[in-house]
């Protein structure tokens, strides 16, 4: 078996975006239990995206400012799929704003070799 490394960021909501989710399901049925599950689950977990193209954590800055809005997006649809209710400000600046960024520079995958 060979291994190979990647890069991946773990990006957790900050208050400011447990707070957009609580305004967004506001009144809905299942508001305590959206709001809970932010709060509990994603605050400690986050979520894993591994990147093919390693970076370090020097370059994270550059690399979030020029993909921030892919990040955005996928983290604000997970909570509310309506475009229309996501928030209009720049992205980097929200990003930033919202969410914290660990950077997990050598992801260990094994790649089984053919026999």
């Amino acid at each position: 078996m060979e291994l190979t490394t990647a890069t991946a960021l773990l990006i957790k909501p900050n208050f400011p975006f447990i707070q957009w989710v609580k305004s967004v399901h506001k009144g809905g049925e299942f508001e305590e239990d959206i709001v809970e599950i932010v709060k509990e689950k994603s605050r400690e977990e986050g979520h894993l995206y591994v990147i093919e193209e390693g970076i370090d954590t020097e370059e994270v800055d550059s690399f979030l400012e020029d993909r921030c809005l892919r990040f955005l997006e996928m983290e604000l649809a997970l909570w509310q799929i309506d475009p229309e209710l996501w928030p209009a400000h720049k992205p980097y600046d929200l990003f930033r704003k919202w969410f914290s960024v660990v950077v997990l520079e050598y992801v260990i995958r094994p790649i089984p070799i053919p026999e």
